[in-house]
């Protein structure tokens, strides 16, 4: 292989381009004016109507030719030069990496194909990179519209393109150095799976698993988890367009790219040991890129920084031919893995006795491609290279039975580590004891007679009724104990490391990133699953830190404990309850009709129980479906019952078990609404562990100054939802725990009925804003002005406001009325103040754009 290196300067812009050739380039075109061509010309059409419409333009300080949207740009080699009979081409493409699309190239290949593709995809570095293409069954005919050879698929600008003649053959190339580190040792270690695919675009296009190429809303999206976005850079959002969340920020998700290192950062800060990067391989080989913004780049820079190990997984869903997918993955990881991206001399990529990790997830499942002999034929490559190989292989692998194709046990013992997948395989608790019994330890049995080393799978829940099939939430997380449980039964098997399956997987319902809580926190006009849907009020980091402690437990030398023990929470946040609950539509497996029922988003009631009822007849305290007597949302809790009686009356009912460790500065904050006289004597009661009732405690009083008696009366009847808060953060309650939260009716001799109805309850060690007179809303400062670059995306601002953007230093830079949401703005990169003037009142906001 020869290698070329190009130097192009333009206006304000040095870039390298890196182009791998047998032999000296036989044809090329380069988009200069005027165009440069040699023997590889464009076919030129200047309708704009026409499939083949391009135009020259001027992009990153460099002539190049556009190929717009929807178009394509057409290509003849001369015939001469490279005949049908020319199967191994080397293509060498440089062009403007903007936006998340792709850059598709089609060619005349063997087997009278016209439009055979392979494509990459754009990481919006905004710069110029070349891909190098290698072809091993061209046959450049004439065979596509226009008589092109190739052609090459709009949105994409294109500086140059050159062909040579040759074949790049892994098997030749140098093995580079694995020098290893300090903690980049893989044995011992548990990492989760991490896809970092989600991409979110300024325009209504180049969307990526949160939909499908456009901006996601109802009806047009592809993920069962909503994140927790409130630690990224607004720069690393892109607004979509479902309706604000419950609480009234605007509905934005992230880009990938842009925040992997963030997630880095979390796996440090909560003890997770790194990532497998999961690398999606089909028929095709990956083009060769020196893209600096790529994924495996960026994550190598983050893993470094954060002294956290990662390694490349292939995944070969994709792949559709029995022997192609084995030398793409050969082709990628020598030309791309090893070269381009120079991962395996990383300090940060995981080793074993200094060998460089890769896994393989694939081969052996009935539901893929490949087979036996290929897939010992690629394990045998990668170990050429120094290769330390772990198959991600069917739960039946042992057995080669169920999901497992028959006669594949050879190639299982090829490897140098399995990992059995297990996602789905059981539900429950007891399910994962069985799994254990049944699958766990005889697995591990089978790996040590046969020097095997052996990584279990375990995931915290499961679920994908948004965009696939089955019923909502459909393996319970039982607030970690369900992700707890495999890693118990892991450890006391005597297995030292574990793959969490995955790491942001918002698609499947699987991720252990930050989520959206409960109802606050995901857009109003949308089922989504949230960490609070099974009863107990759950932080969005909450699975980060359990995976965390999982991992210290498979590491520790002390017997762990059975049930999960990291708080549920710490703060400043540690219970929140709206009652909210949503009706989605799912169609519970492949051709069933579509089904549909109501979901939980908030805790709502978790193992609700009456604690005790004296004189009250027909008691009610349930959740109900009443938006005129909620607070927030459309549901709220009703509270009613009968004292007809001359004795005193109590009714108490506990709605919510919880674990709240009580800390200083902590706060029970509700609203309530008093529906009639006898009303006011039903109050929100706490228990706690050491048997006290927050009721019976003379020192704790309300924002009013009352006790948190409900015999003493609480609200006024006709003022619509009142607001109360007690510090409970104080004096004898510092260090017990509330176990419940419950509401009671305590009243001496009375007749009649009592109703009322509680919303938004609250702990919390943050501020409680201050609300003034009665029935008056909790005031919140709410981001009306969301960035996506150059654009303004005008959220609960009414049309024809006056906008008026001042610079940082109160210099008028741009006013207009606004006629539309989203106003693109041409402005340079910095901070900008924008203010709103309108009948609903003025408003004011800092920006950032940046470029």
């Amino acid at each position: 292989m020869k290698l070329i290196r190009l130097v192009l300067t333009g206006i304000s812009l040095a870039f390298s381009i890196i182009l791998f050739a047998a032999t000296d380039p036989v044809a090329t075109i380069t988009f200069t004016n005027p165009v440069q061509e040699n023997n590889l010309t464009l076919f030129t059409n200047t309708s704009a109507s026409a499939e083949a419409f391009t135009e020259f333009v001027s992009k990153g300080d460099m002539d190049c030719l556009h190929i717009p949207a929807s178009k394509y740009g057409y290509f003849l080699a001369n015939d001469a030069t490279i005949t049908a009979n020319d199967n191994n081409l080397i293509v060498n493409i440089t062009y403007f990496n903007e936006g998340f699309g792709s850059l598709t190239f089609h060619y005349n290949a063997t087997g009278g194909t016209n439009y055979k593709s392979t494509s990459l995809k754009k990481t919006g570095s905004n710069s110029w990179i070349t891909t190098t293409i290698s072809i091993t069954d061209a046959s450049f005919r004439n065979a596509q519209n226009n008589k092109a050879d190739f052609r090459i698929a709009g949105d994409n600008y294109i500086r140059s393109i050159t062909i040579s003649k040759g074949v790049l053959d892994p098997a030749l190339e140098k093995i580079p150095v694995t020098s290893g580190s300090s903690y980049s040792e893989f044995k011992g270690k548990s990492v989760a799976g991490y896809q970092a695919w989600f991409t979110a675009s300024d325009n209504n296009s180049d969307w990526v698993h949160w939909s499908s190429n456009t901006r996601p809303k109802v009806g047009n999206f592809s993920f069962e988890i909503y994140p927790d976005v409130s630690e990224y850079l607004p720069e690393a959002l892109s607004l979509t367009d479902f309706a604000n969340l419950g609480n009234g920020e605007p509905s934005v998700v992230f880009s990938s790219a842009k925040v992997i290192g963030t997630h880095f950062k979390w796996m440090k800060d909560n003890g997770i040991d790194g990532v497998a990067l999961q690398r999606f391989i089909g028929d095709s080989p990956y083009p060769v890129t020196n893209d600096p913004s790529s994924k495996p780049v960026l994550v190598k820079q983050e893993a470094e920084k954060n002294n956290r190990i990662f390694y490349v997984c292939y995944d070969m869903s994709s792949g559709s031919d029995e022997n192609a997918w084995v030398e793409s993955i050969k082709f990628d990881w020598v030309y791309n893995i090893e070269q381009s991206y120079a991962l395996t001399s990383s300090p940060a990529y995981a080793t074993v006795n200094n060998k460089p990790v890769v896994q393989i997830w694939g081969p052996g499942f009935t539901s893929r491609v490949g087979n036996s002999a290929g897939t010992i034929k690629l394990i045998g490559f990668l170990k050429s290279r120094g290769c330390y190989v772990i198959g991600g292989v069917p739960t039946n692998w042992r057995t080669e039975s169920g999901d497992s194709k028959p006669g594949f046990m050879t190639a299982y013992k090829a490897y140098d580590m399995v990992s059995p997948w297990t996602p789905g395989r059981y539900r429950d608790l007891p399910g994962c004891d069985i799994f254990k019994t049944n699958y766990i330890i005889p697995d591990k049995n089978f790996c040590d007679a046969n020097g095997l080393d052996y990584m279990p799978v375990l995931f915290p829940g499961f679920g994908w009724s948004t965009w696939n099939t089955g019923s909502p939430n459909s393996i319970p997380r039982l607030a970690g104990e369900f992700l707890w449980r495999q890693a118990y039964n892991i450890k006391n098997t005597g297995i030292t490391q574990m793959y969490f399956a995955m790491f942001d997987e918002y698609d499947e319902g699987t991720a252990i990133m930050k989520a959206a809580t409960d109802w606050s926190m995901i857009p109003t006009d949308q089922y989504f699953l949230t960490m609070g849907a099974d009863g107990i009020w759950l932080s969005s980091d909450f699975y980060l830190r359990a995976a965390g402690a999982a991992t210290a437990m498979l590491k520790a030398a002390v017997t762990p404990p059975s049930t999960i023990t990291i708080p549920y929470s710490e703060g400043p946040v540690y219970y929140r309850n709206s009652f909210e609950k949503r009706y989605t539509q799912y169609v519970d497996k492949e051709g069933g009709p579509i089904l549909g029922g109501t979901y939980n988003l908030d805790p709502c009631f978790y193992k609700p129980l009456l604690l005790g009822n004296n004189l009250v007849t027909m008691p009610v305290c349930e959740i109900e479906e009443n938006q005129a007597n909620a607070k927030s949302g459309k549901y709220t809790v009703r509270v009613s019952g009968s004292p007809n009686s001359a004795d005193k009356a109590t009714y108490d009912y506990k709605f919510s078990e919880v674990s709240i460790p009580v800390v200083a500065k902590m706060t029970l904050s509700f609203w309530k609404k008093t529906a009639n006289e006898l009303g006011r004597y039903v109050s929100l009661d706490l228990m706690f562990k050491s048997g006290k009732r927050l009721s019976q405690l003379a020192s704790y009083v309300d924002n009013n100054g009352a006790l948190m008696q409900p015999g003493l009366g609480k609200g006024n009847v006709g003022s619509g939802f009142e607001h109360f808060t007690c510090n409970i953060g104080k004096g004898e309650l510092l260090g017990d725990v509330i176990t419940g939260i419950l509401v009671s009716y305590n009243k001496a001799a009375s007749t009649g009925s009592f109703s009322a109805y509680f919303d938004d309850v609250l702990v919390t060690t943050g501020d409680i804003p201050v609300v003034t007179g009665v029935n008056k809303p909790i005031q919140k400062t709410t981001t009306q002005i969301f960035v996506e670059n150059n654009v303004l995306n005008f959220r609960n601002v009414p049309l024809n406001s006056d906008v008026t953007i001042f610079s940082i230093s109160g210099m008028e830079v741009k006013s207009f009325k606004l006629t539309n949401n989203r106003v693109s703005v041409n402005l340079p990169g910095g901070v900008y103040v924008v203010t709103t003037k309108s009948s609903a009142g003025n408003y004011a906001q800092k920006i950032l754009l940046s470029h």
